[in-house]
């Protein structure tokens, strides 16, 4: 049976063959081009990846990596020492009288003595005494700092001075012309409790003299100095 369609309608139908062809091959294509892209992309991303994970510049890949060794800042350095405790007080010496003091005029007494001017003096028999304040004649003590004729020779008067006191100690001194034992300590007592000593001892002419200064622990430095000096400006005759 022949077809009764007419060439028209073959053509038609021939035309949107072609035609429908002509569409999907365009599209095919253009499916090919998005995959090749999607490749070509997904390439490039692998291999910017592995370009951070080498990039030295990258600091934060770096620090986690890099093991970091810690620095110690040394300020000072300790060395051991061992702990010592002073035994005796700094005596600075002076062998001028100062300009503010004045010299205690006693005949006989074998010695010449001097005291702030500002001080005061009293003798009791063989000892002789100054404070910063007058010295009741009834007082328990001679003065903050005394003289005193001791008899018995250099050594026993030292022995027994040092067996007078607690914790002991004993050094020489030159002052000038003078050469001393200094012996200092300290003491307890009903009267005055608890005092701090620094004692001289001297003998000239066969004569032994202790020069003695006590007080109370706290008021050691306030008047230390004021024996110090006499030290050195006593002058014995």
């Amino acid at each position: 049976m022949q077809d009764s369609s007419s060439p028209s309608i073959r053509n038609i139908r021939a035309a949107e063959s072609s035609g429908g062809v002509s569409k999907v091959l365009p599209m095919v294509l253009l499916v090919a081009v998005i995959a090749l892209a999607s490749v070509y992309l997904i390439s490039q991303s692998g291999n910017q990846d592995s370009q951070t994970d080498n990039d030295p510049a990258d600091n934060s890949d770096t620090n986690t990596e890099t093991e970091v060794t810690p620095t110690v800042t040394v300020t000072s350095i300790a060395t051991p020492t061992a702990t010592v405790t002073p035994t005796s007080s700094e005596t600075d010496v002076t062998v001028e009288v100062p300009a503010n003091w004045k010299e205690i005029e006693i005949e006989g007494i074998g010695y010449k003595f001097y005291r702030p001017s500002t001080w005061f003096f009293r003798r009791n028999a063989s000892t002789l005494g100054i404070a910063p304040e007058p010295i009741p004649t009834e007082s328990e003590t001679a003065g903050l700092v005394t003289i005193t004729q001791r008899s018995g020779s250099l050594s026993s008067v030292v022995s027994s001075t040092k067996s007078s006191l607690d914790s002991a100690t004993e050094e020489s001194l030159d002052a000038g012309p003078n050469s001393w034992i200094i012996v200092e300590g300290s003491e307890d007592s009903v009267i005055f409790g608890t005092r701090k000593a620094k004692i001289g001892v001297i003998e000239n002419s066969g004569k032994v003299y202790v020069l003695e200064y006590r007080t109370a622990p706290e008021a050691f430095n306030s008047n230390v100095n004021v024996f110090n000096t006499l030290l050195g400006i006593i002058t014995f005759e």
